[in-house]
């Protein structure tokens, strides 16, 4: 039996704030903190493929709700079958 591989990968956990739930509150402004100084940053530091079927968003319970409505609503994430 053939054992699978999981491919090099780049793991991001970043801190928005005690409450930012990454979104752009009148008080802060944590998603596009992350899209505008988050991910280019990342994308500099580390040599990333560019492309959005390259990304995965992940968490837990609310979370994961969160993480995903974020990546879609600003288009960094390409919908997945998984």
């Amino acid at each position: 039996m053939e054992v699978p591989v999981i491919r090099p990968s780049v793991i991001v956990t970043p801190t928005l704030g005690p409450v930012s739930w990454y979104v752009d509150a009148h008080c802060e402004k944590a998603a596009t903190a992350f899209i505008a100084d988050g991910m280019p940053y990342i994308e500099g530091k580390y040599r990333l493929k560019p492309e959005k079927s390259h990304r995965l968003t992940a968490g837990m319970s609310m979370v994961a709700y969160r993480a995903l409505n974020f990546a879609l609503s600003h288009f960094i994430l390409s919908p997945s079958p998984y």
